[in-house]
């Protein structure tokens, strides 16, 4: 949806639009369209959108990575790398080994000094 209707200025706002979003995707057109009639969806959409809300979402496009960082508006690449790595990094701590296997790095392999 968002390079549809960002990317390539096409309208996301009716069901016919939608539909043929569904078609271009491989959905099942019926599915989908009973999916929609249903509003099958529409708990876990308000469910995002409170999350969102109490991160400082006001518009779109906003990114929610791992329920706990947000990025407002179009950012680009470098932007959204540093806050995945950032949240890599939060939820898989490294911790130091104290070992006296060799450590390797990019110049090769060194053996630890003990104090």
């Amino acid at each position: 949806m968002f390079r549809t209707y960002f990317g390539k200025a096409e309208p996301v706002f009716l069901l016919k639009d939608l539909l043929k979003l569904a078609d271009e995707l491989g959905l099942d057109r019926d599915q989908t369209r009973q999916a929609l009639d249903q509003r099958r969806y529409r708990q876990q959409v308000q469910d995002d959108a409170r999350r969102a809300q109490r991160l400082g979402a006001n518009g779109a496009p906003f990114i929610v990575i791992d329920g706990r960082y947000a990025v407002p508006g179009a950012q680009d690449s470098d932007t959204l790398f540093d806050l995945l790595r950032t949240a890599w990094a939060d939820t898989h701590p490294t911790a130091p080994v104290a070992c006296d296997a060799p450590v390797c790095g990019p110049d090769g392999c060194a053996v630890p000094e003990h104090a």
